[in-house]
This record gives structure tokens, C-alpha cells and sequence, in this order.
């Protein structure tokens, strides 16, 4: 099973303003790591302050999307949607090295499609 959907707290309040701003982390984080994804192309998509979608390529224009959105409660929600199934867990695996990789991203949990539409329990990891 993948799980695409993490939800999580931002312990700086004032850190993120916006869903761009978040999308942009991301992006910084993701071209300065992992050399593997030094010649991704991004594009963004649909931004406002509630919401930001990005495409992320990394080989021969197979382009992932990767969704962050502000919930009603305060909390952050990202789905990373891969462009095809055999990148799902790669994707995944990406955002949630981000999410660990700096400390005010707290209480992530992680939900399978199935899940986080049924408003299922998650869990701690991707995995």
C-alpha cells in the first residue's frame, strides 16, 4: 500500500504564511539534497494562500505532482501524486525525507488514498 497523504503541525506559526510558501521549502530542500534530483524541472501550477500545486521532473518529462494544502484546523495536508504507480513510493519517500528533515514539522501522519478519504487513522511513517 502507498500512502501519499501526510498531514502535520508547523511549530513556527509564522514560518509558512501561505501553501506557496510551504512549496517552496520543499523545492529548496529537494534540489539542494539528493543529487539524484539536481536537474529536476518544477512547475507550479495553482497557488493561493490556502493552496499550492506544483509538477516536479526528474526524468524525461515524467512529471509528479505534489499538492500542500492548509486545513481548517490549523494543520498542514500534502499529497504527493505520482505520474505513474511505480514512482509512488520514490515520491513519497521524497516528502517525507522534507518532513523529517526539519524539526518544526511535527505530529506527521500518513495515509494511504483509501484512508485519508475514509478519514482513517494514519500513521507515523510511510512505510
Amino acid at each position: 500500500m502507498t500512502r501519499s497523504h501526510a498531514s502535520f503541525n508547523v511549530l513556527d506559526v509564522g514560518a509558512f504564511e501561505t501553501a506557496s510558501d510551504l512549496a517552496l521549502h520543499f523545492l529548496q530542500h529537494t534540489l539542494r539534497g539528493d543529487d539524484r534530483y539536481k536537474g529536476q524541472v518544477a512547475r507550479r501550477l495553482l497557488h493561493n494562500d490556502k493552496r499550492a500545486r506544483i509538477r516536479i521532473c526528474w526524468f524525461k518529462d515524467v512529471y509528479h505532482t505534489v499538492t500542500f494544502e492548509q486545513l481548517a484546523d490549523g494543520r498542514w495536508h500534502v499529497v504527493a501524486k505520482p505520474s505513474h504507480r511505480e514512482a509512488g513510493k520514490g515520491l513519497s519517500r521524497m516528502v517525507e525525507k522534507w518532513l523529517g528533515a526539519d524539526e518544526r514539522f511535527q505530529n506527521v501522519r500518513w495515509f494511504s488514498e483509501k484512508q485519508w478519504r475514509l478519514k482513517e487513522p494514519g500513521q507515523a511513517t510511510v512505510a
